[in-house]
């Protein structure tokens, strides 16, 4: 079985490949080299922009000339996506869905200093 993640992340391969042995993963990038991935994530929750590049890998599959296994429109090809963001307790979840945009714009100095003196560190990924 091949599934195609919705995204350009080379990295994202490695870590599904090392949880599932049996699946072979595969981005989007790998599909079609030529192309920029890179749907707007317009969601109000990490589900939604999940959806969103579902969706935005499906469009695409369908309307190139892309290789992948299965040729684009076929039942059998599974089409996997993600997003996740750190969410942070003491800054009421922020920067959550916005985790990516707010690191390259702030960087980690940046969530620090919002931080500031708060010894509450407690956060998820």
């Amino acid at each position: 079985m091949e599934i195609i993640i919705a995204s350009s992340n080379l990295g994202k391969v490695k870590e599904f490949n090392s949880i599932a042995k049996d699946i072979k993963f595969t981005t989007i990038k790998e599909c079609c080299p030529d192309i920029v991935f890179d749907p707007e994530e317009t969601g109000s929750t990490f589900q939604e922009n999940a959806m969103i590049k579902a969706q935005a890998a499906v469009q695409l599959l369908q309307s190139l000339d892309c290789h992948v296994a299965n040729a684009p429109g076929n039942n059998d090809i599974v089409i996997m996506s993600d997003d996740s963001g750190i969410e942070i307790e003491a800054l009421d979840g922020r920067p959550g869905i916005y985790s990516a945009r707010y690191l390259r714009e702030h960087g980690l100095a940046g969530l620090l200093a919002e931080l500031g003196g708060n010894p509450n560190r407690k956060c998820r990924f």
